[in-house]
Order: C-alpha cells, then structure tokens, then sequence
C-alpha cells in the first residue's frame, strides 16, 4: 500500500533552521512513526527527495540514521523498507518484556541503595511532565532513563543483556505509539510509573514486581491496539 504523494506535503523540510540533517531525520522520523509511511512500505529516494525539498545525500544520511535506530531496515537489491512488525512479534515482545523487567524490578528492589532508588520518582515527575506536554523525543528520553536506572541498579549483567536485545524493538513500538495514545492510556502509564516507583521505594519486592507486570500488560494492549489500526 503506497501513500498519498499529495498528503505528504508536510514533510517539507525548513532549511532556515537547524541543520540540514537533523531535520530531514526529524521529518522522516515523524512520517513513519505517525503513520504517513506505512509499515513494510518501500522508501524510494528519488520521492523523498522531491517531497522533501532537500538532495540524494541528505536524504541517505538521514535513512542510515533512520537504520539504526531501527525504523527502517534494508532489503538486498530493493532498498530501505519501513519495519514491520506482526501480532506474533508483539507477543513475543510483550512476554519476554514482562519477564525480564519483572526480575529487574525485583532484583532493584533488594540491591538498589536508597539514593538510587530516590531517583525514580524525580524521573517519574518529569515524565508526567513531558506526557502532558506531548513532548514526544522527551517522553522518549526520560522512558529509557527510568529503565536505565532500574536494569543499572538491579545488578545483574545478563538481565542487561537481555534487556539490550529487546530494546531496539521495544523502543520502536514505544516511539510508534507514544503518537496515537489517548488521554486515559497516557495517564494510566504514568499512573503505573509512579506504582512502580512507590513500591520499590516501600522495598515491597511482591507489589514492585505486580506493578511492573501491569505496566507491561498495559503497554501490550496500547501498542497491540496502535498497530490494529495500521492494518
């Protein structure tokens, strides 16, 4: 399914301001996250250059940036196609994230020294912030500094390691997402932050671990619910 050349005006790229490269990656980011380039839909570079106003070099820049950071990836002799992802990869996903963060979770709760542990609901604060403000790349950042602190302080190396490996694609739904949520879904995500970072702070190992595992569920059902509605 190919998109509406028409309905892709917005993606003119203002040269007045920033730098070139930032803000094709910026433009193009956007695109695919908020839908006008659907997933599994080829990027040719020829249209992105005429839709975008700006040249060949800028526009490959700005894809293998879009590569790495997982939201598009290359096919052998057909180019750069954006990532999809099936109902089978979000239930892989979601398990595999409840298990992993559960442990982290409990294992934070027990290691974690009492001024780490003062860090989440700071973290928590300005997430509620940057949510209400539809500060989208600030959600982002402060999402994967809560996580950071919580896989850094549970202390063990191959809970990491897996969390690593899951992260791309989480952090690929996550950005997805983040788009198309509604006023209730937003605020039930900070709400299951802020019991995450409460229940550690209690040092309740049983009730941390609950409420990361609703954390998840909820974030499945959102992202579950998000992709639904690209089909």
């Amino acid at each position: 399914m190919k998109s509406d050349i028409k309905s892709l005006s917005k993606l003119r790229v203002d040269r007045s301001q920033d730098t070139i490269h930032s803000k094709t990656v910026n433009v193009l980011r956007a695109a695919i996250l908020e839908g006008s380039f659907r997933p599994g839909e080829r990027l040719v570079e020829r249209v992105l250059c005429e839709t975008t106003g700006v040249g060949r070099s800028s526009i490959r820049e700005a894809l293998r940036q879009l590569e790495a950071e997982h939201l598009i990836e290359y096919t052998p002799h057909k180019g750069p196609f954006v990532v999809s992802i099936t109902a089978e990869d979000l239930q892989e996903i979601y398990e595999m994230r409840e298990a992993v963060e559960g442990l982290a979770v409990r294992l934070f709760t027990e290691r974690a020294s009492d001024d780490v542990v003062a860090q989440l609901p700071q973290i928590v604060d300005r997430y509620d912030e940057a949510m209400r403000h539809q500060e989208i790349e600030t959600i982002l950042k402060i999402t994967d500094e809560f996580f950071s602190v919580l896989f850094d302080g549970a202390e063990n190396k191959l809970v990491s390691y897996y969390s690593n490996i899951l992260h791309a694609k989480i952090r690929f739904v996550r950005m997805t997402t983040t788009y198309r949520q509604t006023d209730a879904q937003k605020n039930k995500y900070i709400q299951t932050f802020r019991d995450i970072a409460n229940a550690i702070q209690s040092r309740d190992v049983d009730l941390a671990v609950a409420a990361s595992r609703r954390h998840v569920q909820h974030a499945a059902s959102v992202a579950i619910s998000a992709f639904q509605k690209q089909d």
